[in-house]
């Protein structure tokens, strides 16, 4: 690890010595396509650390879903866990059902009501009416949420009136797979406009042969989103639907006979800016979401809300439940030339329908109902205060907390207050940033109705970061990150009960180096490497890296992207090391048709996952396919 991070700094060293400044009129064009990005009036400081995705960099990098994005972000992993759902994963932990994190489309957060994680829906989310993407590593963020989390993105939709236009898609890859989508926005005068995006895929996988048998992970998906604003008002809606193979599923032998996941998100909200100044913002949401899941298998089903029996296990299990969120927040700004004031409200509540839940078990027994509890219904209430004090003009103190106030069902009402103190600071070349953090993890639905007496105490989370960034010159920066976590009394399983239980306190510490250059005007070069504490007998890599490389030549973009995970050895598998290597290049005709070919995994060099279930066997499989893809765009 010490030598790949010495050969890091002087490859930082030759590539500052190889490409000088440039000197032309193009900066100037330069200057207004960074000036004219929208990310850098989105973006929150107080939010944490960030990694932005331009409208830029998913233009050359040919991003159109959101896996392509988020399989090479640093310090995390993007894996497809037991049921073939990609989730980002901390470096070693498992490819589980993760609560740390966060998923915006503009104002409102998408995460499964049942399970608080995002990906189950939204993995594979078209990125077609997407602008930017804001990724913040946020633990104890003060003012987005009233539901805390390690990392929150946030996926900011395009302005209609700026695009003006319609966009139609055709995507088919080396398999079966494919998308057809097509956006729609209009400027319908200087108040009003609105934006429509209908997207239809298929993603095809290979089968994979684990244990003793063949297991599936494809995936159907429906999306459609819709977008009209009118003066200062602002609403949003948006229907996902996804049908899954069922993948390794809870089967015993890592082999169902049968199975599927069919998911469906529908959201609706509206956001309202007021007062002259628009200092005041309004938000209102509602979230409807629904979730079949089928599973048959002769050899043993482990599904921990039932009754497991060794000698007589559940072959067949089909549950289906539906979900609703209300939410509502305010939010006041107060803006003099030392501060920028925040002080606002959230208020949410959840609930949760169960509207069947059959299974038999394999001496032919058949139920039509859980074992016990589930949870019925949540609320949260919560007010914040956040401020940031400039000291003088290149110094900035940060300061907030917020107080909430939630009660589960079946649970006693409890209070948590959220608090952070940051500071921020730039000095010619150098700028550092840096927070401590007191917050907190809610357990889910699932962990809940899983835990030994329906309880769980939350996490309780201390988080101190820093962030130093170095300025070479105009067109090249260096920066290292790092994070220090202590969580007590994690959420474990405990085999003795088979449940879920407040187990061991964790320490994870997490560093990054990231170095960007621009080669030139139209060239950039991304450099990272990452490290952690968690050793190589851990569930995941605990270190990596990527290069990435943007070009734009005209008409043509390229992009290339080789992302480097390390060895590691879970339980008793060996994984190599991977570098998986991936490329786009796309070019644009006269006539607005853009051809794109894109390369997965061309090495076919991805990293590998164990399936690492409290009960059942264990079984391994790469988590990138090799594909190719051809995609033609038209632009009326």
């Amino acid at each position: 690890m010490k030598l790949l991070g010495l050969g890091f700094l002087f490859l930082i060293f030759l590539l500052n010595t190889a490409f000088p400044e440039e000197n032309s009129i193009l900066l100037l064009m330069k200057k207004y396509e960074q000036e004219s990005d929208l990310s850098r009036k989105t973006r929150r400081e107080t939010l944490g650390h960030y990694y932005i995705f331009t409208r830029k960099d998913l233009e050359i990098m040919q991003a159109h879903n959101l896996s392509d994005v988020l399989k090479s972000i640093p310090m995390f992993h993007f894996l497809p866990n037991r049921f073939g759902i990609y989730t980002l994963t901390n470096p070693g932990e498992r490819a589980g059902i993760s609560i740390k994190y966060r998923l915006y489309i503009d104002d409102i957060e998408l995460s499964s009501i049942q399970t608080a994680n995002p990906f189950l829906v939204y993995d594979h989310y078209p990125l077609d009416n997407i602008n930017h993407i804001e990724i913040y590593y946020s633990m104890g963020a003060v003012s987005v949420s009233n539901e805390p989390a390690q990392v929150i993105i946030r996926m900011y939709t395009k302005k209609p009136e700026r695009e003006n236009s319609s966009k139609l898609r055709v995507t088919k890859d080396s398999r079966q797979g494919y998308t057809g989508n097509m956006v729609f926005s209009k400027l319908i005068n200087e108040d009003e406009s609105f934006l429509v995006m209908v997207d239809k895929s298929r993603f095809d996988f290979k089968s994979r042969n684990v244990s003793n048998g063949s297991v599936s992970r494809d995936e159907k998906l429906k999306a459609v989103y819709i977008k009209y604003s009118y003066h200062n008002l602002t609403f949003e809606t948006g229907y996902t639907s996804v049908h899954r193979d069922i993948f390794t599923g809870f089967s015993l032998d890592a082999v169902p006979d049968a199975g599927k996941i069919d998911s469906a998100d529908f959201f609706t909200y509206i956001t309202g800016y007021f007062l002259s100044d628009s200092s005041l913002k309004i938000n209102l949401s509602y979230d409807s979401q629904v979730r079949e899941y089928y599973e048959q298998n002769k050899e043993g089903i482990f599904y921990p809300l039932t009754v497991y029996d060794l000698l007589n296990p559940i072959v067949f299990y089909n549950e289906k439940r539906t979900f609703e969120k209300y939410g509502f927040y305010a939010e006041k700004s107060y803006k003099t030339p030392e501060n920028l004031l925040f002080i606002g409200a959230y208020l949410k509540y959840y609930r949760q329908k169960l509207d069947k839940a059959l299974y038999r078990l394999s001496d032919g027994t058949f139920s039509t109902g859980l074992n016990g509890f589930y949870v019925k219904n949540f609320r949260n209430y919560s007010v914040y205060i956040e401020d940031t004090y400039s000291l003088r003009e290149n110094i900035s103190f940060i300061g907030g907390m917020r107080l909430d106030t939630f009660k589960f069902y079946g649970s006693e009402s409890q209070s948590k207050l959220n608090a952070r103190l940051g500071l921020s600071s730039i000095f010619d070349k150098l700028y550092l940033k840096g927070f401590f953090s007191r917050s907190y993890l809610l357990p889910s639905f699932y962990l809940l109705e899983n835990a030994e007496n329906n309880r769980l105490s939350p996490i309780d989370v201390r988080v101190v970061s820093g962030e130093a960034g170095y300025r070479f010159s105009r067109n090249s920066v260096l920066s290292f990150t790092a994070q220090f976590f202590k969580a007590k009394k994690h959420f474990d399983f405990d085999r003795t009960v088979n449940k879920i239980v407040n187990g061991q306190d964790k320490d994870f510490r997490v560093f990054s180096f990231l170095y960007r250059q621009e080669l030139g005007l139209f060239n950039t070069l991304e450099l990272n490497y990452w490290f952690t504490n968690q050793g190589d007998t851990s569930f995941s890599p605990p270190n990596g890296g990527y290069i990435k490389l943007f070009s734009e030549l005209g008409r043509l973009k390229l992009y290339n992207e080789l992302v480097y995970k390390t060895s590691y050895r879970p339980l008793f598998f060996r994984f190599d090391s991977s570098l998986m290597y991936s490329m786009s290049v796309s070019y644009q005709f006269d006539n607005d048709i853009t051809v794109t070919f894109k390369g997965y995994n061309i090495t076919g060099s991805s990293v590998k996952v164990a399936r690492i279930f409290p009960v059942g066997m264990p079984v391994e499989y790469p988590a990138y396919d090799r594909r190719y893809t051809l995609t033609v765009s038209k632009v009326f």
